[in-house]
C-alpha cells in the first residue's frame, strides 16, 4: 500500500495501517432538506450495504474537521456544495457492521434551494423523501440510517411535535 497524502495532511502507511485496523471509523453525514421539508437519501451501488437508501456520508480524513469532510462528502456523492455556517451539527449514531466494522457518524443538518442531485459512482438513485413520512416507508435502509432521518424531522418540526410527542421520539 501506498502513503496515504492529501491536501489536509501525509501519513506514512505503516502507521495509517496500525491506526485503521484499531479505531471505529469516523464518519460524516449530511441531511439534506429542501424547502418542501423533503431529506434527500440515495440508494447504494456497491459495498456491504448495497441496495440500502443512506443519506450522503463518508469517512473524515486524518487531520479533517468533521464539518469539512461532509462538505467534501455531499460535494463528491451529490454535487451539492454549503459552506460551513450552513451545517448544524444534528446527531452522532453508531453503524455497526457485522464482520466488517463500526462506524460513528457525526450527522450535519444543511437546508437547500438545489433540486439537481449529479451522483457519484457510489451511488445509482436519489430520492426526496417527505420527512413527515419518514417512519411509513419501508426503504431498506440502516437503523443509523432511521436515526440520522428521525433527528432532522425532530430539528425541522420541533416547535410544531407536542411535548409529549418530542419526549418519546426525538
Amino acid at each position: 500500500m501506498e502513503d496515504k497524502k492529501s491536501d489536509r495532511c501525509y501519513v506514512p502507511s505503516r502507521i495509517y495501517n496500525e491506526w485503521i485496523k484499531h479505531r471505529p471509523i469516523a464518519n460524516a453525514g449530511v441531511a439534506v432538506v429542501n424547502p418542501k421539508k423533503e431529506i434527500l437519501i440515495l440508494k447504494r451501488k456497491k459495498g456491504s450495504t448495497k441496495g440500502k437508501w443512506e443519506l450522503p456520508s463518508g469517512g473524515i480524513c486524518m487531520c479533517e474537521l468533521p464539518k469539512q469532510a461532509a462538505i467534501r462528502e455531499l460535494k463528491e456523492e451529490t454535487g451539492i456544495e454549503v459552506k460551513t455556517q450552513q451545517l448544524k451539527e444534528l446527531k452522532t449514531v453508531t453503524a455497526f457492521h457485522p464482520g466488517d466494522r463500526t462506524d460513528i457518524v457525526i450527522t450535519f443538518l444543511v437546508e437547500t434551494n438545489k433540486k439537481v442531485v449529479r451522483l457519484s459512482d457510489e451511488h445509482y438513485k436519489p430520492c426526496w423523501l417527505p420527512l413527515q413520512e419518514y417512519d411509513t416507508h419501508d426503504y431498506p435502509m440502516h437503523d443509523a440510517t432511521r436515526k440520522q432521518i428521525k433527528a432532522a424531522y425532530c430539528y425541522v418540526f420541533g416547535d410544531k411535535i407536542s411535548p409529549s410527542l418530542k419526549k418519546e421520539i426525538c
